[in-house]
Order: structure tokens, then sequence, then C-alpha cells
């Protein structure tokens, strides 16, 4: 999982694994994996955020999943606030063809 938002003009990127099927979400390091976010950023513009990040397609961690050619299937939710502890306001799942 990753996890983002942006505070005060600072932004924060965290890649999270779910020990359950409705969490928590501790990070990766805290299971024995690890952090695989090379690059992060994002901004706030009005009521909109945007947070952008770079991993490899593959990490080799047992926490995460690989990216792979084709459709990669996702699932998102978003909150009201700035807040990693806030349960989210949206959630839903999809799918991204690469």
């Amino acid at each position: 999982m990753i996890f983002g938002f942006v505070e005060d003009g600072q932004v924060t990127v965290m890649d999270l694994f779910s020990t359950g099927n409705f969490g928590p979400h501790p990070p990766d390091v805290e299971l024995g994996g690890t952090d695989d976010i090379l690059v992060f950023g994002g901004g706030e513009e009005g009521e909109f955020t945007t947070i952008e990040f770079k991993r490899a397609l593959s990490t080799n961690d047992n926490y995460d999943i690989p990216i792979s050619a084709g459709v990669n299937k996702i699932i998102w939710s978003f909150g009201s606030n700035d807040s990693f502890t806030q349960k989210h306001a949206k959630r839903g799942y999809g799918e991204i063809n690469i």
C-alpha cells in the first residue's frame, strides 16, 4: 500500500502493508520489509491533492506486489483531511492497464 498526504505544504508518502482485511497498515519496514519509494512529491490546489511517487516494478519485498505489463488490480481510498489515523471517507477498486 502507498499512503500519502500533503499537510502545510509538506508531502508525506509511505510504503505500508495491510496485515488484515481492514488494517492495520504498518510500514513495510516494521514487518521486516523495505521502504521502496524512490522519489515522491505532491501538492494541494484548492480542494484537490495530488500525490506522485516512483518505485521499481518489482521490489523483491515480500510486502509488495510486483507491477507487470497488462492489467493490474488496485484498491484506493481517500479521506477528508490529512490524518494517517482517520478512517477513509471513500474507497473502491479498479484496474490499471500498463
